[in-house]
């Protein structure tokens, strides 16, 4: 699983947080299917939920409640939800039943046929640019994370 979609998702994580802890890991397989869902948290503690997966139909994703209330959603990793608060959809027919729909602030997609980040990342390498680029240090890192996690 680290050579596809996981290692895009945690190598983001990686780059958008900093130092990661893990919080807690839930794993599930059966047959093909192999979802990993990991509560991951930083230095500033909020939370960053992460899901993982092999042969799903449903995305891989990062999510990551800060402390305004908005929820930040990479799902797919090319496409950014912000939502901010929740609408409350009541049910006519039961009193007791209710629905809370996320209210969506703001979307923004990555048009490229590129992974996010990849071009800036090829281009700071064609040109010599190692500052913006991981270091060995980040890349052990990133590596032990992904040790614990899969």
């Amino acid at each position: 699983m680290h050579t596809g979609s996981s290692s895009h998702i945690i190598d983001l994580s990686f780059f958008l947080f900093g130092d990661l802890n893990i919080i807690n890991k839930w794993v599930f397989k059966e047959k093909q299917l192999k979802s990993i869902f990991v509560l991951l948290s930083v230095k500033k503690n909020f939370p960053i939920f992460v899901k993982i997966n092999s042969h799903d139909s449903e995305n891989a994703s990062i999510k990551v409640r800060f402390f305004d209330n908005t929820l930040w959603s990479l799902s797919p990793i090319e496409e950014l939800n912000i939502y901010k608060g929740n609408k409350v959809i009541k049910s006519k027919n039961n009193y007791f039943k209710k629905m809370y729909e996320p209210v969506l602030k703001s979307c923004h997609k990555e048009e490229k046929k590129l992974r996010p980040g990849f071009l800036k990342q090829m281009k700071n390498f064609a040109n010599l640019n190692f500052k913006e680029l991981s270091n060995p240090k980040q890349s052990l890192k990133l590596i032990r994370l992904f040790e614990k996690i899969l």
